[in-house]
C-alpha cells in the first residue's frame, strides 16, 4: 500500500483545502447558563398552524439537561471537560431538517439548518451546559451526511468527517482539553483512491473553538480531486 504524508503549519494553508477553520477574532464567547437547548430560530416562525411546529413546542430530558424535540442525539462522549476529575459530556446534536426522519415535513422555518456541538459539566449532582457551538459540524444532512462520529483521543477528542468508496476522503479535526477549556490543535485531511492515499496534517496551535468559522465545503470532495488523479496515475 503507497500513502504520503505532508505535515504543513501556519495560516496561508488555512484556504486552500477542504473548508479549513478560519480564524475569525470578532466573535466572541459562546458559554451560556442555561441547562436547555432550544431552537434559537423559532422568534422568526410566522405560521403557527404548521403542524411541523410540534418538535419545537416539546422536550425531552437526558445526561441532566432539557433538549428540544427538534434535536436528536447523533453521539455523545464521556470525557473530563474541566480537570476536576468527574465525567462530563460532550453531545453532537442534529436538527430534524437534516435527518431523513419525517418526510411530510419541510421545516421551512429552520432556513439555515445547524448541527451543534454541546458541552455539559457535571458538579454536584447537576448538568450545565457550558457551550453551545454551531461551527464544528457539517451541515451537510440526510443520506449524504458527511458527519461522522465524535472519538476520544489521549488529550481530548476528535471529529470526524468521510464520505466517497473508491475516490474518499476523510477530515478530522483534533481538539485538546487544557486548562479547562476546549481548544483545536490539529486538522487531517486524508484522499484516498482505493488502498492508495494521501495525507495533509495542519497544525493550529490550540485555537479556542470560538473563534473558528468552519466553511462547510465538505460537499466539493473535500477538494480531493488533484490527489485523486496523481493517485491514478501510480502503478
Amino acid at each position: 500500500m503507497k500513502h504520503y504524508i505532508f505535515y504543513l503549519a501556519g495560516t496561508i494553508w488555512f484556504y486552500f483545502s477542504c473548508g479549513l477553520p478560519q480564524v475569525n477574532s470578532s466573535l466572541t464567547g459562546n458559554q451560556v447558563a442555561y441547562d436547555t437547548v432550544q431552537f434559537i430560530g423559532s422568534k422568526n416562525i410566522t405560521d403557527k398552524d404548521d403542524k411541523c411546529l410540534s418538535s419545537l413546542q416539546s422536550f425531552y430530558k437526558r445526561f441532566g439537561i432539557v433538549i428540544s424535540d427538534y434535536y436528536v442525539i447523533k453521539n455523545s462522549l464521556s470525557v473530563d471537560l474541566n480537570n476536576d476529575s468527574r465525567l462530563d459530556t460532550i453531545l453532537v446534536l442534529s436538527p430534524l431538517s437534516l435527518e431523513p426522519i419525517d418526510r411530510n415535513c419541510s421545516y421551512n422555518f429552520d432556513s439555515q439548518p445547524k448541527r451543534l456541538l454541546v458541552e455539559i459539566i457535571s458538579h454536584g449532582g447537576t448538568s450545565k451546559i457550558r457551550g453551545i457551538y454551531s461551527n464544528l459540524v457539517s451541515d451537510v444532512g440526510g443520506v449524504l451526511s458527511h458527519y461522522n462520529g465524535i472519538f476520544k483521543t489521549n488529550n481530548g477528542f476528535k471529529l470526524v468527517h468521510e464520505a466517497g468508496s473508491k475516490y474518499s476522503w476523510s477530515y478530522t479535526m483534533e481538539f485538546s482539553i487544557k486548562n479547562d477549556n476546549l481548544a483545536l490543535v490539529k486538522v487531517l485531511k486524508k484522499c484516498s483512491v482505493n488502498d492508495k492515499y494521501k495525507e495533509i496534517s495542519y497544525s493550529f496551535g490550540n485555537t479556542p473553538l470560538n473563534t473558528i468559522n468552519l466553511t462547510d465545503t465538505l460537499s466539493h470532495q473535500c477538494n480531493c480531486d488533484t490527489y485523486w488523479s496523481e493517485l491514478d496515475k501510480e502503478k
